[in-house]
């Protein structure tokens, strides 16, 4: 049996692609954060062909207390299935949504799909660390005062104030869309 994991990545291919869940970029680079402040988390990789409901029973045999699924509009409903999937098997386990289609229809995908829990908006490298502790921590948060969120409360879709872009928090030295000047 695998010990828990605090996170699980999830990259699901888009139509036609069955099977095929890739390695993701965006998250490669979170992960790193959250792996340096010690949790512990896992992209899932899955090259062979299945039914949407064994790849949730795979994803949740990693034991993870949060799942994250990344969105574009060419794989969102194989999101969206699989995120029901989830649900039906551990209705408790938080899933978060990120990647584009979150990030700019945060508040369209809330109100529309019960199923997910929040979007993770924006580029997380130096904002979300603080999402994933604080979800991570359970008890009452007020998620209002973090960056990059969105979230139900009382009925309603809350989004937080948009992320900064990578690199302008952290001044010009840093960052990834910063260039040294000779």
């Amino acid at each position: 049996m695998k010990s828990a994991t605090d996170i699980v990545f999830v990259f699901p291919p888009a139509y036609g692609n069955v099977g095929a869940f890739k390695n993701h970029l965006g998250v490669s680079y979170f992960r790193a954060v959250l792996n340096k402040a010690g949790l512990h988390t896992e992209q899932y990789l899955n090259d062979r062909s299945g039914t949407i409901d064994a790849v949730a029973a795979d994803i949740l045999s990693r034991k993870p207390h949060i799942v994250g699924l990344t969105a574009y509009d060419a794989n969102l409903m194989a999101c969206l299935a699989l995120a029901r999937s989830l649900k039906r098997r551990q209705p408790e386990i938080p899933l978060l949504m990120g990647g584009p289609t979150a990030t700019f229809g945060a508040k369209e995908m809330l109100a529309r799909h019960e199923v997910i829990d929040f979007c993770v908006r924006g580029e997380t490298e130096e904002f979300g660390l603080p999402i994933m502790e604080a979800l991570l921590g359970g008890g009452r948060i007020d998620y209002s005062r973090l960056p990059g969120i969105a979230f139900r409360q009382g009925g309603q879709v809350v989004c937080t104030e948009p992320p900064p872009l990578v690199g302008c928090c952290a001044g010009a030295e840093h960052g990834l869309d910063s260039v040294a000047a000779p």
